[in-house]
């Protein structure tokens, strides 16, 4: 039992200095402490897990969208928007500060209706995505354990 303890601490101590260097690195922002707190306030520990796998999926999703947009002979600016708002909007609610930086640059090109600049712009977004990807893989690795032990405890 002592060592679930020590375990648990150290598990929390290694995911929190993560997320510390990650917001000193500029890819997580506040809104990602306020995102993995909503745990608590729902009393469900599987709510972090559940939602940051959501997103991963999401973001898929609307990254293939934008790409496939913008390889079509004309490209429908309205459309790219209404993918990158909606990427925006996800990206921001769980504080990844990199990929809301990406959608705005994207948006940027979009106002200017540049095919050109979409494309260098969703580059960049996929980028950020995967720096974004492997980061949250770590952080949802040491989350299941410390959600393990946690509930092991109970």
């Amino acid at each position: 039992m002592a060592d679930d303890c020590e375990d648990l601490e150290s598990l929390t101590n290694q995911l929190s200095s993560l997320v510390t260097s990650l917001q000193q690195q500029g890819i997580l922002d506040k809104y990602f402490d306020i995102f993995y707190k909503v745990k608590e306030d729902t009393g469900n520990p599987l709510f972090f897990l559940r939602t940051a796998l959501a997103f991963c999926s999401n973001a898929e999703r609307l990254l293939n969208s934008l790409h496939r947009a913008l390889h079509f002979p004309v490209v429908d600016f309205n459309d790219i928007l209404e993918y990158n708002i909606k990427l925006k909007g996800s990206s921001s609610s769980i504080g990844l500060r990199g990929m809301v930086l990406g959608c705005a640059d994207l948006a940027k090109a979009i106002n200017r209706e540049s095919r050109e600049g979409c494309v260098l712009a969703l580059e960049r977004l996929n980028r950020e995505y995967q720096v974004a990807k492997d980061r949250l893989a770590t952080i949802l690795e040491l989350e299941r354990k410390i959600t393990s032990l946690n509930m092991d405890k109970s």
